[in-house]
């Protein structure tokens, strides 16, 4: 079964004509012709964002990335490929808690708060062993998030929260 799957997404892609950026799953290799460049010695050629279950977020999370990769900062493909579990993660918590947001823009600090107390949780239970620093793995987290919602209010993204990022994430 495993097989025919792999045969089966394979097949997928190669049929999909629609332009990369329109795609849940982007190619590295598909957007060179964009200027984008990643490491061929790393099996990251593919960023996922059907992770991203609300397909607002997802949309503006995607357009986000896009301009990042294009702008030739130093946002690589690489950056794209690790950032996006954890951006994904609290995406994803958010709209659980709220499924009818299209925005953060009512984003309250108590959110942060909820959201700090589950990646507390999951380094404390980590089971694979693989958060070898929990306290360095949620200022991590924590930092990224931050990251993402500062530029969100800098570029003045439709997504972006009201209240400034400083305020909902505080040390």
């Amino acid at each position: 079964a495993g097989f025919l799957k792999c045969v089966y997404k394979y097949l997928v892609q190669m049929t999909d004509d629609r332009n990369e950026w329109d795609k849940d799953v982007w190619d590295a290799r598909r957007l060179k012709q964009y200027g984008v460049d990643y490491e061929k010695s790393r099996s990251a050629s593919y960023v996922h964002f059907e992770r991203i279950s609300n397909e607002h977020f997802k949309r503006q999370y995607k357009k986000y990335v896009k301009e990042k990769l294009i702008a030739g900062s130093n946002y690589t493909w690489g950056t794209a490929v690790n950032l996006l579990p954890c951006i994904s993660r609290f995406l994803n918590f958010i709209s659980d808690r709220e499924p009818e947001w299209k925005t953060l823009r009512f984003l309250e600090r108590s959110y942060i708060e909820q959201y700090i107390e589950v990646i507390n949780q999951r380094a404390a239970e980590n089971p694979t062993k693989r958060i070898a620093d929990p306290k360095k793995y949620v200022r991590r987290e924590l930092t990224m998030i931050e990251r993402f919602l500062t530029e969100l209010q800098i570029r003045e993204y439709e997504m972006a929260p009201q209240k400034n990022v400083k305020s909902l994430i505080f040390p």
